[in-house]
């Protein structure tokens, strides 16, 4: 059964991609495509630099660490099957795996969001209440911080991918 505004995939057109040609669609195929390897590449190099660099294994670096897993999931799980399914004209997969990539794009749009949040208030506390931030902003609770943000996302994403 299905609602009235849902939309049979099949039945899509050019317009309905926003598109006024197949040129351009695959224009934006190839643009998405450069996006996502640049994308992978500079968050796999911030991860790079700062597990090599000592001096910058800090506090804010671990909040900037996992913005850039959110994004490595993007460029890995999110932007190929987007591409994919801009080129096909049409979803590639099955119905599971729909609802697969549903929770993986609301896991890593929801850990962006978050990862930046965290950040935010990470600086306004540095700088607003320097002393403060030393007691709560240790490197083992910066790490709970992330690591409790991915967990409150995967069961988030879970509840709205069911």
């Amino acid at each position: 059964m299905t609602s009235e505004n849902s939309t049979s995939y099949e039945s899509l057109t050019l317009a309905d991609h926003g598109a006024s040609s197949m040129a351009e669609l695959y224009i934006e195929g190839v643009i998405l495509l450069i996006i996502c390897l640049v994308a992978l590449v500079g968050n796999v190099s911030v991860y790079l630099i700062v597990i090599r660099t000592k001096k910058l294994r800090t506090v804010t670096n671990f909040f900037i660490l996992g913005l850039a897993a959110a994004d490595i999931l993007v460029s890995v799980a999110n932007m190929p099957v987007t591409v994919a399914s801009l080129f096909a004209g049409t979803w590639p997969l099955d119905h599971t795996s729909c609802l697969v990539f549903g929770f993986i794009n609301m896991l890593t749009l929801c850990s962006s969001v978050l990862s930046l949040c965290n950040i935010s208030i990470n600086r306004y506390v540095m700088i607003c209440r320097p002393f403060r931030a030393k007691i709560i902003y240790t490197k083992r609770n910066a790490i709970l911080m992330v690591i409790g943000k991915f967990i409150f996302v995967s069961s988030s994403a879970i509840i709205y991918s069911i």
